[in-house]
């Protein structure tokens, strides 16, 4: 198993600073205006997992060999890296609406 932990983190290497910047901007957008914008946040960062996949599938399919070789399914490294990502994004999501003023006003 630790096999497999080193081959998600190399697959998720290249996607990481795409995440943190759609992260990013849909925290800046959810810390001024609250809950009213989470569901826009929510779109806003599903087309960056849909983003992340276009270009990873047309710039650089050949990649995905080295994964198939190594035994591990494509669609299962897609599922859990962006299951941990969504997760995160949440985490901090709502502990950005618990610490911001308009939530609390």
């Amino acid at each position: 198993m630790p096999h497999f932990y080193q081959l998600l983190l190399q697959f998720y290497r290249p996607f990481w600073w795409y995440h943190l910047l759609f992260t990013a901007i849909t925290l800046l957008l959810l810390i001024p205006f609250g809950v009213v914008v989470l569901p826009l946040c929510l779109v806003f960062k599903l087309s960056g997992y849909a983003g992340a996949v276009f270009f990873r599938h047309h710039l650089s399919k050949y990649v995905y060999d080295y994964y198939r070789n190594a035994g591990q399914g494509i669609i299962k490294l897609y599922i859990i890296t962006f299951t941990a990502d969504l997760l995160a994004f949440l985490l901090t999501a709502s502990i950005c609406l618990y610490l911001s003023p308009v939530t609390h006003a």
